[in-house]
């Protein structure tokens, strides 16, 4: 996950490992205006501080799995599904609650 502020990169959080393993992950990045957060099925597994509002000089679009500029070496190969952006920052509990509630062996609602 990486953030520009100020027309500069910023500190960039990762995961530690790539994800090659043709197995479902749920991901999250949190920012909450002091720091970036990277969860990785439910567990936050990196996080940098980054005081400061979110800015990024080439404009106001989201790009999800690519580089907004349309360089190369930026993208994501994969599939993405259900992509949310919410106007504030999750807690690590409903982080790990999204998580539980989709991954493959839900065992999160039972009805008799």
């Amino acid at each position: 996950m990486r953030q520009f502020g100020e027309g500069k990169l910023a500190p960039s959080a990762a995961a530690g490992s790539r994800l090659i393993d043709n197995r479902w992950h749920h991901v999250a990045g949190i920012f909450d205006g002091a720091s970036l957060r990277l969860y990785l099925d439910g567990k936050e597994k990196s996080v940098v501080s980054f005081p400061g509002p979110i800015a990024y000089p080439l404009g106001q679009d989201i790009w999800i799995g690519t580089h907004g500029n349309g360089l190369n070496g930026y993208g994501f190969f994969g599939q993405i599904d259900e992509v949310q952006i919410a106007g504030k920052a999750r807690s690590p509990a409903w982080i790990r609650l999204a998580y539980e509630n989709q991954k493959s062996a839900l065992s999160l609602l039972e009805f008799p």
